[in-house]
C-alpha cells in the first residue's frame, strides 16, 4: 500500500478515519459537513482558477497557493457552523414553536456570522433590515422578498392557503405560509446567488445606494441580481426521488405538493434538504 498525505494527515486527525480511507470506505458525501465545507469551498476565491491552482502534494491538496505572496490558502470552516450544530440538536427538546422558532433565530445569526468567511470584499456584519445598514443586508433583503413572492406564486398554484401557516404567526393579511415554505429556499437559492453576484464582481459598491444608515441596490444593481436570481431558479439539477432534473423554481412548487399530501393524509412530510 502506497501512503499518501492524506494517510498521514488522518493519522494525525483520527486513526478511525485513517482505518476506513485505508481499507477504501469513503465517507458519507451526504452529510451536513461534508455539504457545508463544499459550499466554503466552491463559492470562496472564484477567481482563484483564472490566478491560481490547486495544489496536490503528496495525496494532501490545498485549496490555492499564492506565488506572487508566498502563501498557501487553506479554506476552513466556521466555528459559527459548529455553533449551529450544537442549537439544531436542542430541537427535539422544544415543547412549542415559539421555542422552536427561537432556537431558528438563534442558528440563523451564528449561519450569517460565518458569511465573512465566504464573502471576498464584503462584510456582512450583523443582520440588519428595514433598512439595511451595508451592501450584504440589501442583498438579503431584496433576494429573500424575490424568494417570497416566487414560494406565493407556487402555493397559489398548488391550491394551499398562503394564511395558513405552522412556524410563523398566521395572519389574513400575511402570508404566513410563503415565510415558513421559504425558509428552506434561502440558503438554497438567495443565498448562493449573493455569494456569486459580490465573490464574482458581477455587483461593486456602486450599484448601492448609500444615504445615512440605510443601503439598497440601484436600478443597474437590481438589474443585475434579478437576472441572477432567474438564472437561479431556471438551473436544474437531478433530484433523487423523481430521477429526473428539475429546476429550483419547480422544486419550490414540489415543496408545496409534499405539504398538501401530508394534509391530506397522503404522506408524511419531510422537508427538502440539499444532499449534493
Amino acid at each position: 500500500m502506497t501512503i499518501t498525505g492524506t494517510h498521514f494527515n488522518y493519522y494525525q486527525l483520527c486513526h478511525r478515519k485513517l482505518w476506513l480511507f485505508a481499507n477504501g470506505i469513503n465517507m458519507e458525501q451526504e452529510s451536513d459537513l461534508v455539504y457545508e465545507g463544499k459550499l466554503v469551498h466552491e463559492s470562496s476565491y472564484p477567481q482563484r482558477t483564472s490566478k491560481y491552482e490547486e495544489v496536490e502534494i503528496d495525496g494532501i491538496k490545498v485549496d490555492y497557493y499564492d506565488a506572487k505572496n508566498k502563501v498557501i490558502h487553506e479554506i476552513k470552516k466556521s466555528n459559527k457552523v459548529d455553533k449551529a450544530h450544537e442549537l439544531s440538536n436542542t430541537l427535539p427538546d422544544a415543547k412549542a414553536v415559539d421555542e422552536i422558532m427561537g432556537i431558528e433565530g438563534n442558528i440563523r445569526q451564528a449561519y450569517y456570522a460565518a458569511f465573512d468567511i465566504i464573502l471576498d470584499d464584503f462584510n456582512m456584519g450583523s443582520r440588519t433590515k428595514q433598512p439595511p445598514e451595508n451592501e450584504v443586508n440589501a442583498l438579503i433583503s431584496f433576494g429573500n422578498m424575490m424568494c417570497y413572492a416566487e414560494t406565493l406564486r407556487a402555493v397559489h398554484q398548488t391550491q394551499l392557503n398562503p394564511t395558513i401557516s405552522f412556524l410563523h404567526t398566521p395572519g389574513e393579511r400575511r402570508f404566513s405560509l410563503c415565510l415558513d415554505i421559504s425558509e428552506i429556499f434561502k440558503p438554497i437559492i438567495v443565498d448562493r446567488v449573493i455569494f456569486k453576484v459580490l465573490n464574482k464582481h458581477a455587483l461593486s459598491t456602486s450599484h448601492f445606494d448609500k444615504k445615512l444608515n440605510k443601503c439598497l441596490l440601484n436600478e443597474k444593481g437590481k438589474k443585475i441580481f434579478v437576472k441572477a436570481m432567474e438564472e437561479r431558479y431556471d438551473e436544474t439539477f437531478r433530484h433523487r426521488s423523481l430521477g429526473r432534473n428539475v429546476s429550483y423554481k419547480h422544486l419550490i412548487k414540489l415543496e408545496c405538493y409534499k405539504l398538501l399530501k401530508d394534509i391530506l393524509g397522503i404522506e408524511e412530510y419531510k422537508p427538502f434538504k440539499m444532499y449534493w
